[in-house]
């Protein structure tokens, strides 16, 4: 039996084995979930979510039973749940895609970003509690006239004015427990492939500013690490999550120069 959250007008439907916890700005359901799996005030499955009109901004609650380097997988999982969530639910010309290793774009703009944190692990071992989280820009920011930023938009922006937030949040969640049972059963594989159809600049050349590399994106391997083709020798170098999560430390298509 899935569970109803009606609070402030929000009516929030999540699948069996998710617990919502609302939270009302200008706290911030990231750093809330971060700080409950700290203190032991959070169990795996809580899915604290914003009561925000404006935004989609959910974090989810993990105890993994993987090791540290499989954990990161979480990040890609919740991008390909959420992108068969807003393919659903938003207009068919909406091109979702995303950069490596965590920023969510519309029609090469950005609407948001993926968040990763990991507690209590020690140097390799498998984790406490892990925490991920997706922010997505929902309605058009304020003031703002269509075409002034065309760096970033909004959900509202290309096209999908009758979405809510709180639909979005009940049907990423139900996408993300499909994809996790999927990673259960047959590995990271149909999620790596996934994530790959919607990526921009794979097989292509990409930058990241704040790490200063450059080359061709040539995929990700088995846990999620960008592989990184020098152009002129062919040498391949692993860029880790760890430091793609850095600020500034993303991959953009060279074409745009800016994360």
């Amino acid at each position: 039996m899935s569970e109803t959250q009606l609070i402030a007008g929000f009516d929030v439907e999540l699948p069996p084995l998710l617990n919502g916890r609302a939270v009302v700005p200008p706290q911030d359901p990231f750093a809330t979930a971060v700080d409950a799996a700290g203190a032991g005030d959070g169990e795996a499955g809580d899915v604290f979510w914003a009561v925000a009109p404006e935004r989609v901004h959910l974090a989810i609650l993990l105890e993994p039973e993987v090791e540290q380097a499989r954990v990161q997988e979480m990040i890609f999982t919740l991008m390909v749940a959420s992108a068969d969530a807003i393919g659903a639910l938003g207009p068919p010309e909406l091109a979702y895609t995303w950069n490596w290793p965590r920023d969510v774009c519309a029609n090469d703009a950005k609407l948001g970003s993926v968040q990763f944190q990991v507690l209590e692990a020690a140097e390799g071992g498998v984790p406490d509690f892990a925490v991920v989280g997706l922010n997505l820009r929902l309605q058009p920011y304020l003031g703002e006239e269509p075409g002034n930023a065309p760096d970033r938009t909004s959900l509202f922006d290309e096209g999908a004015v009758e979405l809510t937030a709180d639909a979005a949040i009940g049907a990423i969640c139900r996408h993300f427990l499909s994809w996790l049972h999927r990673w259960e059963t047959d590995g990271f594989k149909p999620i790596h492939d996934a994530w790959l159809f919607r990526c921009n600049g794979y097989r292509k050349a990409v930058v990241s500013k704040g790490l200063g590399k450059a080359g061709t994106f040539s995929g990700i391997d088995e846990t999620g690490n960008l592989l990184l083709t020098d152009p002129d020798t062919g040498s391949v170098e692993m860029i880790s999550v760890s430091e793609g999560l850095k600020p500034g430390g993303g991959f953009v298509p060279a074409r745009s120069g800016a994360e």
